[in-house]
């Protein structure tokens, strides 16, 4: 396995590895460019397939042997050791990032503890070498779990920026990962796009509309527990927990499998969804749904709820097993 920000690099890397078939998988909002990855790959006198649906992060990597490649070729994430195929490249594409446009949005801080999705990555330790030439405290701090890398952020881990003594900041093009740091805080976080334009991010309206889906999954009797087959988002142990806990407050419950959580689940003829695959499709896609898709914290406050009991002022982006 190999990680690299240039994609000739990551070109060589696969021809040295003797791959013939190469599965080519891409991220949300560069399938469009498909065409340029494979046709580099042939270009190399290898054979490139494509990933036929967007990869949603370094959780959700495809065995290349199990659809019919040698080698893979993922793109946009960094891996996580434990879920990444031996005959592997990630390739990450860089962000081009204003270090002193981004430096001027933070001078007037004391200390800042620096993170950002992977694209960025590159460009953190300049940035940071800039603001502490202009007399900030500006750290990069390795991660645990799923983000092991320094200064990575990802939408459903941010211990790489709670590691670290400062005001966090993530460095990012959306709002994605500061509004999940938000949540989990539950306070507004500054986020600096790669432009230099900084603003704060609120987690307030989105915290409003999750308890209003709690509270409104507190009356219902019949729940289905999503469990993904994306390896990655696959956690077995906590669908039979809280499948196992519904039940034992006098509701029915069953699992159900998807790959993706998609408005079909709507139809089941089931009141409530506890979703154990990732936290952020239950609260970035509920708008498109007509019952409640809780993550794992809201479902077992729903319960509490249920039974009396008074929901947690802390919120929990995640419940890991």
């Amino acid at each position: 396995m190999e990680v690299v920000w240039n994609l000739g690099a990551a070109l060589e890397y696969l021809s040295r590895m003797g791959c013939r078939r190469v599965l080519v998988q891409l991220p949300q909002g560069m399938t469009h460019a498909s065409e340029r990855f494979l046709s580099a790959v042939e270009d190399r006198s290898m054979e490139a397939l494509l990933w036929g649906r967007p990869a949603y992060g370094a959780c959700d990597v495809v065995d290349p042997e199990a659809a019919g490649a040698d080698c893979l070729l993922h793109v946009g994430h960094l891996p996580f050791p434990w879920l990444t195929p031996e005959r592997a490249v990630f390739y990450v594409p860089p962000t081009e990032v204003d270090v002193g446009a981004v430096a001027d949005a933070l001078a007037d801080r004391r200390s800042v503890a620096l993170g950002g999705p992977a694209g960025v990555l590159p460009w953190l330790p300049r940035v940071a070498g800039e603001l502490r030439r202009r007399g900030v405290d500006a750290g990069i701090c390795e991660g645990r779990g799923r983000a092991r890398w320094p200064g990575l952020v990802l939408g459903c881990n941010f211990t790489s920026l709670l590691s670290c003594r400062g005001e966090p900041v993530v460095v990012s093009d959306g709002s994605f990962h500061a509004l999940g740091l938000a949540l989990l805080l539950g306070r507004p976080v500054v986020r600096v796009d790669p432009l230099g334009r900084a603003e704060t991010v609120d987690p307030m309206p989105t915290l409003r509309r999750r308890y209003a889906l709690i509270h409104g999954a507190s009356g219902v009797r019949s729940w289905g527990v999503i469990v993904s087959d994306i390896p990655g988002q696959r956690r077995e142990e906590l669908a039979s927990f809280l499948c196992r806990s519904i039940r034992d407050a006098g509701l029915r419950c069953w699992q159900v499998r998807v790959t993706e959580v998609t408005r079909a689940v709507d139809d089941l003829g089931l009141e409530a969804l506890a979703n154990t695959a990732c936290p952020r499709v239950s609260i970035e896609d509920s708008p498109m749904h007509r019952i409640p898709i809780l993550t794992p914290f809201e479902t077992l406050q729903a319960l509490r709820l249920a039974a009396g009991g008074r929901l947690s002022r802390k919120y929990v982006m995640d419940v890991m097993f």
